[in-house]
């Protein structure tokens, strides 16, 4: 049978000619995917985004992530160099702000390139999770560079909306020192359910909310809020979302407290401050 014949066949001693044939395609196969292997690293390492960044001069502006609040390109490579005058300090406010890693700063007296600068001052990497509300330099000169070679858990979200914001968008200004204002955005201003936006003049900051969220700092959703589908909160209490889309709390009327504002308050009434997680509901 056909099938036989070919199975014994592989079995013998090829001709010379032959073998140097078949060792020859096995050596330019081997050859071909190693070449292509080599080629695509080649090409990945060369596709590394570059076309952000730049030097900033403006008392005041934004720097963002490419493609925010959606995915950057990735692998990246982003410089900014912020210039004051020599009389000036430089404020960084982190308004929209939930990395991990991947954004380093330094301040410099002089600086013009790798190679030539004077006064360095290596001011770290930035985290969300170190809760910083904002920088103030002490030299004229700062540098962000921002690197990202691979996406991994480099971004800090909410449960449910985990990913849906990319990179950061963060506001800077020139000052004299000490008049650095406080940036009503930072604090959890939004609930993570939102982005803080600053105005062109920096003068007033409002939350856009995600998806079904509302209100004016996105505390409230269809799950939790004055017009809820379902009763949360007991005795006329709102549910509010307190820290993203998964806890949430009573805000509840004089004369009640508890988790739900089931108790009945005797004297003093007050605000429950009280969170439960949204998978205790029943």
């Amino acid at each position: 049978m056909p099938w036989k014949i070919m199975v014994r066949a592989s079995s013998y001693h090829y001709p010379s000619g032959l073998r140097y044939t078949v060792d020859h395609c096995l050596a330019f196969f081997v050859y071909f995917v190693l070449s292509k292997t080599f080629l695509a690293v080649v090409s990945e390492e060369s596709t590394i985004f570059t076309n952000c960044g730049g030097t900033l001069h403006d008392p005041k502006g934004i720097i963002f992530t490419p493609n925010f609040p959606n995915a950057y390109p990735i692998p990246i490579s982003c410089k900014w160099k912020i210039e004051a005058p020599g009389n000036q300090m430089i404020a960084i406010y982190f308004t929209q702000f939930y990395m991990r890693e991947g954004l380093r700063a330094t301040e410099y007296a002089y600086f013009e390139d790798e190679s030539h600068y004077m006064g360095k001052t290596d001011l770290g990497i930035f985290s969300f999770d170190s809760h910083l509300n904002h920088l103030v330099t002490n030299k004229t000169i700062l540098v962000l560079d921002f690197t990202v070679i691979e996406q991994g858990n480099i971004h800090l979200r909410v449960i449910d909306l985990f990913l849906d914001v990319y990179g950061f968008n963060i506001t800077y200004e020139m000052i004299t020192k000490n008049e650095y204002h406080a940036d009503p955005c930072i604090n959890n201003h939004c609930t993570f359910n939102g982005n803080c936006l600053a105005s062109a003049d920096f003068s007033s900051y409002q939350c856009q909310c995600l998806q079904e969220y509302y209100g004016d700092e996105c505390q409230y959703s269809p799950k939790c809020g004055p017009e809820a589908e379902s009763v949360i909160c007991y005795n006329g209490g709102t549910c509010r979302h307190y820290i993203g889309s998964r806890f949430r709390m009573c805000n509840c009327p004089p004369g009640y407290e508890g988790t739900r504002c089931e108790k009945r308050v005797k004297e003093d009434p007050f605000i429950s401050k009280e969170y439960f997680d949204e998978g205790t509901d029943s």
